[in-house]
C-alpha cells in the first residue's frame, strides 16, 4: 500500500495518520507516513501495522522517486516487505497502484484505487486483494495530516436591532468533535443547523458584542474565531 502517501500538498515535511480495514475478514491496522515532498520528488517511509495481507507486522517501507511539473508520475519498489509495487499518481490527486509478488504465495495480487484532497490533506481509497482462486477479499485505507479546523465565517456583522445572525463553517479533513459559542454581556446565543451552522444572537445590550466560536475536531485540535456584532446607535436593547 506504498502508494496511499503520494499526493499531498507540497509541503517540507508531514506525518499522515490513519487506517486500513479488510471488509471481508474484519482485520484492520494502523498507518503511518512520514513524507518529506517537493515539487520534483517524493521520499519517506511508510509504516502499516497489523496482519496485512493475513501476514505478520512488516517493517516500514523507504520511498523515493521523482514527480513531474504538473504533480504526476509514476513509481515502482521491488523486493519491498510486501513484494513489488508499480503504478501512478495524476495531477488531479487520483492513485492507482499494484502489488505483485507478495510474501508467502498465497495471494497472487493486490490493487489500490483512491483519491487525495490535495487542500485538506486527506486520502480515501479501496483495495482488492486476489488470491490463485480470484477475488479474495476487499477493503479500505484512509489517512490524514493532522491539522486545527478553520472557521469561515465573517470578522464583523452590522445589525440594526438586539439580534443578529451569521453563518459559520468548519473546514476540517476528519469528523467534527465540538462545537460551542459564547458571547459578551447577557446576549443569549442557539445554534441550528450542521456545517455550515447558523449562529443566531439575541438581546445584545452593547454596541459591540463579541461571539466567540470555537470549533474541535476529531484529533482534538482547537481553533476559535471572534466575530463581532457592531448594532447601530439609539436601538432598544432586547429583540
Amino acid at each position: 500500500m506504498v502508494g496511499v502517501i503520494l499526493l499531498t500538498p507540497i509541503t517540507e515535511a508531514s506525518i499522515y495518520t490513519g487506517s486500513w480495514k479488510n471488509k471481508t475478514f474484519g482485520s484492520s491496522g494502523a498507518l503511518t507516513v512520514n513524507l518529506t515532498l517537493t515539487k520534483t520528488n517524493a521520499s519517506g517511509t511508510f509504516n502499516l501495522d497489523g496482519p496485512v495481507f493475513g501476514g505478520g507486522d512488516p517493517p516500514a517501507i523507504p520511498f523515493n522517486f521523482a514527480l513531474k511539473s504538473n504533480g504526476s508520475g509514476t513509481f515502482t519498489f521491488n523486493g519491498t516487505s510486501l513484494g513489488n509495487v508499480k503504478g501512478s499518481v495524476k495531477p488531479d490527486g487520483t492513485l492507482a497502484f499494484t502489488i505483485t509478488h507478495i510474501p508467502g504465495g498465497f495471494l497472487t495480487e493486490a490493487r489500490i484505487n483512491g483519491k487525495f484532497d490535495l487542500s485538506l490533506e486527506k486520502f480515501a481509497g479501496t483495495y482488492e486483494i486476489d488470491n490463485s482462486s480470484g477475488l479474495y477479499a476487499t477493503g479500505s485505507i484512509a489517512a490524514h495530516a493532522p491539522k486545527a479546523p478553520v472557521i469561515k465565517a465573517p470578522g464583523k456583522v452590522n445589525v440594526t436591532g438586539a439580534k443578529g445572525e451569521v453563518t459559520a463553517k468548519v473546514v476540517t479533513n476528519t469528523n467534527i468533535k465540538s462545537l460551542t459559542v459564547s458571547a459578551d454581556g447577557n446576549a443569549k446565543v442557539t445554534v441550528s443547523g450542521k456545517n455550515p451552522y447558523l449562529i443566531t444572537v439575541r438581546k445584545m445590550t452593547l454596541s459591540t458584542t463579541r461571539l466567540t466560536i470555537t470549533a474541535t475536531n476529531g484529533d482534538n485540535l482547537k481553533t476559535a474565531r471572534i466575530v463581532k456584532f457592531v448594532r447601530s446607535a439609539g436601538l432598544l436593547p432586547s429583540d
